[in-house]
């Protein structure tokens, strides 16, 4: 038997899934080094989950919006939360500018900046030569080491937060003069995953 399945990608949602996912794993973890790369996956794949959730509330009020057309980040946000009604000093806000934080962290990472960072390594006596190297390579690099465990908590949170915001206050500008219950709700970026037929 063949089942023809159409499933349909909701990016925001199943990137805001690994991050939390990511996030218990990093709370679980019994080792320092598991801690850390769950933390900085879980980081990675919620600044992918911001990203895909500004386009996903885009498309709501926009659904011709083309984002092969660039444009700075502050400015695509602002017109974005502009088009969907909602006060732009939400960008003011502190949990706009933890997800800021992590959108500059990931671009730290994503476009290769080069870092190199100086420090003194001070092992314990007694240690063999292998244990040295591997405490040396167990060294975050400079764009991991802002990465923490409570900045990954935080940041999903802040993300869950606006993308409530928009969600419970948006609605298409075009509906300004629209009595507050005629207008069209936005859909959750991260609320609920596509939809799948067969």
């Amino acid at each position: 038997m063949k089942l023809p399945i159409q499933i349909e990608n909701k990016a925001s949602y199943e990137c805001m899934k690994i991050a939390e996912t990511s996030q218990v794993l990093a709370r679980l973890a019994a080792e320092d080094w598991e801690k850390r790369h769950h933390s900085y996956t879980g980081f990675l794949f919620l600044a992918f989950a911001i990203e895909a959730m500004f386009i996903f509330h885009r498309k709501q009020v926009e659904p011709q919006y083309d984002k092969s057309i660039k444009c700075r980040r502050s400015e695509f946000h602002k017109e974005t939360l502009r088009l969907c009604s909602i006060p732009l000093n939400i960008r003011c806000g502190r949990d706009y500018q933890t997800i800021e934080k992590c959108l500059k962290i990931r671009d730290s990472i994503a476009h290769g900046d080069f870092f190199v960072t100086s420090r003194d390594h001070f092992p314990p006596d007694g240690v063999s030569d292998d244990d040295i190297v591997t405490g040396i390579l167990d060294l975050p690099a400079e764009q991991f080491k802002a990465i923490k465990y409570d900045d990954l908590v935080k940041g999903i949170e802040a993300a869950k937060q606006i993308d409530e915001c928009i969600s419970d206050q948006g609605y298409p500008a075009h509906q300004n003069g629209y009595r507050a219950e005629s207008r069209t709700h936005l859909t959750l970026a991260f609320g609920v995953s596509g939809i799948s037929t067969w």
